[in-house]
């Protein structure tokens, strides 16, 4: 947990990010990747849902994973600073609960991969970063168009 915090609060590396100009060059990759992952996401998703199964760990690790680069996008967006608190207060607020985040700790610290998170939670993960990358989207062509 300590790399993760050191990874989303780490001031120096902010501030160095936050003065590179935002634009669709270097948000290309970002997006480009997430939609990848979140193609994947849906899937297992509606699988998951049809046999109501739970999710594992790996893709519960996917599906935050995804939820957390946007987060620090759309913070980096807004001039905010993206820390781990206001992350998961993000995530208990898409979510009601932080068990996914767990489920995503488990598979990122390299622990015996379960199958407990609840695609419910995954599903509201996957919605949140959909509607985020889209509007992420909009704002490229938005300040494309200034250019």
């Amino acid at each position: 947990m300590i790399k993760e915090t050191n990874t989303i609060i780490n001031k120096e590396i902010f501030d160095k990010f936050k003065r590179t100009e935002i634009n669709e060059k270097n948000l290309r990759f970002h997006i480009q990747t997430i939609k990848s992952a979140l193609k994947i996401l849906e899937e297992v998703i509606k699988l998951s849902s049809e046999n109501n199964e739970k999710i594992s760990d790996n893709i519960a690790y996917v599906g935050v994973l995804r939820l957390r680069e946007s987060y620090i996008v759309a913070c980096l967006l807004k001039n905010k600073m993206a820390t781990i608190k206001g992350f998961l207060k993000l995530l208990n607020k898409i979510t009601s609960s932080i068990s996914c985040y767990k489920a995503y700790l488990r598979s990122n610290n390299n622990e015996r991969n379960r199958k407990e998170a609840d695609w419910n939670e995954i599903q509201d993960v996957y919605s949140y970063s959909d509607n985020k990358i889209k509007e992420q989207e909009k704002w490229i062509r938005k300040n494309t168009e200034k250019s």
